[in-house]
């Protein structure tokens, strides 16, 4: 996956998946909810943002070892902070 990255001098991306794993998930983990599927992240965030860009496949291994593609995004630090980190997580926390 995409690791944050530096991709211009001003300009940082992270995939949607990073971001779920990385940030709301651990978050929910840490307030005994569970986690989000990447489905019904990328959902919310589809509901969120306009200006998503194209949606990218994404290539995971299942805990079974099986291949699996996954839609997601490369978020812009722009659309981070048009939705505050902390709303991103109280909504996920909720459900």
């Amino acid at each position: 996956m995409n690791n944050l990255t530096l991709t211009s001098t001003t300009t940082q991306t992270m995939s949607s998946l990073d971001f779920l794993n990385f940030i709301i998930n651990p978050a929910r983990e840490m307030a005994g909810e569970s986690f989000v599927e990447n489905r019904k992240f990328i959902a919310r965030i589809e509901d969120e943002l306009d200006d998503l860009g194209v949606a990218e496949n994404f290539s995971v291994t299942t805990a079974q070892g099986a291949l699996r593609y996954i839609k997601g995004y490369n978020l812009k630090e722009e659309n981070e902070r048009r939705i505050p980190v902390q709303r991103q997580v109280n909504a996920h926390l909720r459900g």
